[in-house]
């Protein structure tokens, strides 16, 4: 449920604060002023006894900035004890510095995989008991799932960023192929044998490797997801359940990951040399019409948009995001982003605390959620709707928020991604075939997982 009305100063209500824009950020000391605006059963824990200061973490340079800015000056309008200096998010190990100093930030924004290294250290506050009467059951399942630890949330969800296929869908019309691209929506759903057709129509190999052009491309280096999300389309899982154990070497993961290389070296449908791409050069070869799919979201899709304006980008160039494609009978899976808030333990200042609640919950409320818009992101709250009904690539992304994968609620994660970089590698450059590399893959993890194990698991 939304709030009854809008916080209002003076005569300003929040969309006239919004068009005004903010008023300072990155360091400023911003004074507040007006009323606060809590209800529902939150509304004591979010109470503040006495004037205090907070700091929020937030980023200085990129897509988020003068969103940010606009709400914190919102924010501002909204209180009347709290003042709120904001800073540019600090590196790791600064921040790190101020946890055993004692004195974090009260609110960063961050995403998701942090939060379970910051929470290991005791360093996060909880956030349950500072939500409204809606409670956990406005988020959509991924949102609250990949926020929460041991049944706590610890994080304030703000926004999803489906990854997925993006198809050019004019250079299938060049082919004479339109009728290939897959229905978006909603309900937006296609199997692997499209996916497939749509690799077969699009290729074109002359053997002048400035002119050929390729179905899709696969990468080697960085990222895990754009290849996983076939092998979770599979059936395959990289964790059991409660992430004590990588079990992608399953007999689905295996077959995936052979589909993929049955797609690289007999039928040729991907560009060469796979291990020596990364995310930035599979995207190029997109940009400029080397190939027809690319594991993206749709940020990608703004990106092509941008080269067109500009002239460096060759039209006409129609981009489509869709779910990961799957097998018959299975899911599509993909790693869905969970950018979001962290609130850190101020063991000195409870007022701190609330304060930092406050922030963190207007940031993320239903009303700044319809903001979003101007950042291109998904709303974390089904009480939002679709803010993005005219729009049929993210609207598409509303099919696959709710299949989302983790890439490893733990700390330790980062070390089992470069494992899986290594087995890829290993695969691409004909070292290993597809069951060896993950089984490989799996033994070397052991002791990374143990870590998991010994603490319960993350369930």
């Amino acid at each position: 449920m939304e709030r009854a009305s809008l916080p209002v100063v003076g005569t300003l209500t929040r969309r006239d604060l919004l068009g005004r824009g903010a008023t300072g950020a990155g360091g400023l000391l911003l004074a507040a002023c007006g009323a606060g605006t809590s209800t529902g059963p939150s509304e004591k824990a979010l109470q503040v006894s006495k004037p205090v200061t907070i700091t929020a973490w937030l980023p200085a340079t990129g897509n988020y900035t003068e969103y940010l800015q606009n709400q914190v000056t919102l924010f501002q309008q909204s209180q009347d004890k709290v003042r709120l200096t904001v800073e540019p998010s600090g590196a790791t190990d600064k921040l790190q510095a101020s946890i055993v100093a004692g004195d974090p930030p009260d609110l960063q924004q961050s995403n998701y995989i942090p939060m379970f290294m910051w929470n290991l250290q005791g360093a996060l506050e909880p956030i349950d008991a500072y939500l409204d009467k809606r409670g956990k059951s406005d988020y959509f399942d991924w949102a609250r799932e990949g926020s929460t630890i041991k049944g706590k949330l610890y994080e304030w969800p703000w926004m999803l960023n489906p990854t997925g296929p993006v198809i050019n869908k004019s250079l299938l019309a060049e082919r004479g192929s339109a009728n290939l691209a897959p229905a978006q929506g909603l309900k937006a759903d296609w199997t692997f044998d499209q996916w497939r057709t749509i690799l077969r129509a699009v290729t074109n190999v002359t053997g002048d490797d400035t002119r050929d052009v390729y179905g899709t491309a696969f990468m080697g280096t960085t990222t895990w997801y754009w290849e996983m999300m076939y092998l979770w389309g599979n059936g395959a899982e990289i964790y059991n359940k409660d992430e004590t154990k990588v079990v992608v070497n399953s007999p689905e993961g295996v077959a995936g990951l052979q589909m993929l290389l049955d797609v690289q070296l007999r039928d040729r449908q991907a560009a060469p040399n796979p291990d020596a791409l990364d995310a930035a050069k599979c995207a190029e070869l997109y940009y400029t019409k080397r190939t027809g799919i690319l594991g993206g979201s749709n940020s990608n899709i703004g990106e092509v948009e941008r080269r067109l304006k500009a002239g460096t980008a060759l039209a006409p160039f129609e981009s489509a995001f869709m779910p990961p494609p799957h097998a018959p009978g299975k899911k599509p899976g993909a790693f869905v982003a969970v950018q979001s808030f962290l609130v850190f333990k101020q063991s000195k200042d409870p007022d701190r605390t609330a304060a930092a609640m406050q922030l963190g919950n207007f940031l993320t409320d239903t009303p700044a959620q319809k903001s979003i818009t101007s950042i291109g992101e998904l709303p974390v709250r089904k009480s939002t709707g679709n803010i993005y009904a005219a729009d049929s690539n993210r609207t598409t992304g509303f099919s696959v928020i709710e299949n989302g994968r983790s890439m490893g609620r733990f700390p330790e994660n980062g070390e089992v991604r470069v494992l899986w970089q290594d087995a890829i590698r290993s695969v691409w450059k004909r070292e290993k075939a597809p069951k060896d590399a993950l089984d490989n893959l799996v033994r070397l993890s052991e002791p990374i997982m143990a870590k998991n194990v010994a603490r319960g698991g993350t369930q």
